[in-house]
């Protein structure tokens, strides 16, 4: 499906019209989020973020060095590039998170963004930005608001774009020269998104194995799987003791047939659960159709491939890890939406992308109405806004007994599961005047 600009006025009104829809629906999309996480964002660290700052204070007053800062593990997760970012949060702004909510924002933007303009790779440049635009918006509506408001969720942000790199540079017709450092570099930063970050070059892997089947391509990103792996079981003297994992039984096949679904969230759990069935037997059928029209040699067709596999993947992690409770109530939770929208995401860059390439006006037809699907979906979210509020009212509570120098154990247990290390970083953020105590 070919959407070029004709040079006639008359045919070129419905893609302009259409453009400009596209552009008052993603403004009030962001419009909207952007209203709710100014409402939500505060300056205290909440939860994890405080086991973050926790290892700040160890390197700062010199029980630790810089790479157990860096890179010791958050439970199973190697967080460096969100403490890299949490570090120019302080020294800018004395942590105000407004750089680590400036960062997740634009990320997740630039992430959904490019997802979809490489699924419309050869249409008019209108129609290639218009779609951009929504994916962009659609990956920093409502539904991610436990994402964007809560600071160092940023780490989100970064399992995305850095696999997409990684994705489109390997398939890329770039020299070897280039690409070997180059994909190197971002396993290795992979490794540091979160623990499913290390499925990134996997997944690129296998798109290669199976669908472009190039020996170079293939033995390119096997080593720098095998990179990132080696990377991320690197100890230090301080990483978090991992519990025990899980099989997958059926609980976890509908936590994560509700975690896929996760960007439905508005219409309830049942549909969730359906969305995310939908979604995963279409990514599926795409796979094997395009397993049998192997080797591929469209590039953006095989970046799209490893993309929904790794999201898929990333996933299946998160069931496998947290499903064994059997409460798809669980998936739903807004700073988990972010994978569940870059796969649907993928999906219909997928069938648009097909449908170009065998000018199939009708798959053309219905990736735009997927994608105004998603909008609509991700544009809004009960859920994800009560959960804010919840937070933020601990959160604020917490703030006023802080800066009034009194301690409660339980009011701080709300925001850190241990008072008496919560009260020492109290301490630290005031004498070195962090955060709330930054004025």
């Amino acid at each position: 499906m070919h959407f070029e600009v004709s040079s006639r006025r008359g045919a070129s009104l419905p893609l302009l019209f259409g453009f400009a829809l596209c552009v008052l629906a993603a403004g009030y999309t962001m419009r909207a989020s952007l209203e709710q996480i100014t409402l939500y964002a505060r300056d205290l660290p909440y939860w994890d973020h405080f086991g973050y700052f926790d290892s700040f204070r160890h390197w700062r007053e010199g029980d630790w060095n810089f790479w157990t800062f860096f890179h010791m593990t958050h439970n199973e997760h190697r967080l460096g590039l969100t403490k890299l970012t949490m570090l120019a949060d302080l020294y800018w702004t004395r942590g105000s998170n407004q750089v680590l909510l400036a960062t997740t924002f634009l990320l997740l933007f630039v992430s959904g963004g490019l997802i979809m303009a490489t699924g419309a790779k050869g249409r008019s440049t209108l129609a290639a930005a218009g779609l951009s635009l929504l994916g962009a918006a659609s990956m920093v509506g409502i539904v991610s608001l436990g994402n964007l408001a809560w600071p160092t969720q940023v780490q989100f942000g970064y399992a995305q774009i850095v696999p997409i790199l990684l994705f489109m540079i390997a398939f890329s017709p770039l020299s070897l020269r280039i690409k070997t450092p180059a994909v190197a570099l971002l396993a290795v930063m992979a490794a540091e998104t979160m623990a499913s970050g290390i499925l990134a070059p996997l997944a690129g892997f296998l798109a290669a194995l199976l669908f472009a089947r190039d020996r170079t391509t293939i033995l390119l990103l096997l080593g720098a799987f095998l990179l990132s792996l080696l990377y991320y079981s690197f100890p230090t003297a301080h990483d978090f003791p991992v519990g025990p994992k899980h099989g997958f039984t059926y609980d976890n096949l509908v936590y994560y047939f509700a975690a896929a679904g996760n960007w439905a969230q508005r219409g309830g759990v049942v549909l969730s659960i359906g969305t995310g069935i939908a979604v995963t037997a279409l990514a599926a059928i795409i796979c094997l159709v395009s397993l049998r029209q192997a080797p591929i040699v469209d590039r953006s067709l095989l970046v799209l491939l490893a993309i929904a596999l790794y999201e898929g993947g990333s996933i299946a992690a998160m069931a496998i890890n947290r499903g064994t409770a059997g409460n798809p109530e669980w998936a739903l939770t807004s700073r988990y939406s972010t994978p569940a929208i870059a796969l649907a995401l993928a999906v219909t860059a997928l069938v648009l992308r097909l449908g170009y390439l065998r000018n199939a006006k009708p798959l053309g037809w219905i990736g735009a109405g997927f994608i105004a699907c998603i909008l609509f979906f991700t544009s809004y979210s009960q859920r994800a806004i009560e959960d804010m509020a919840h937070i933020t009212g601990q959160i604020d509570v917490a703030t006023k007994m802080m800066r009034d120098g009194g301690f409660d154990a339980e009011v701080y247990k709300k925001i850190y599961p241990s008072p008496d290390i919560l009260r020492d970083m109290v301490q630290f953020m005031r004498d070195h005047r962090y955060s709330i105590f930054r004025k």
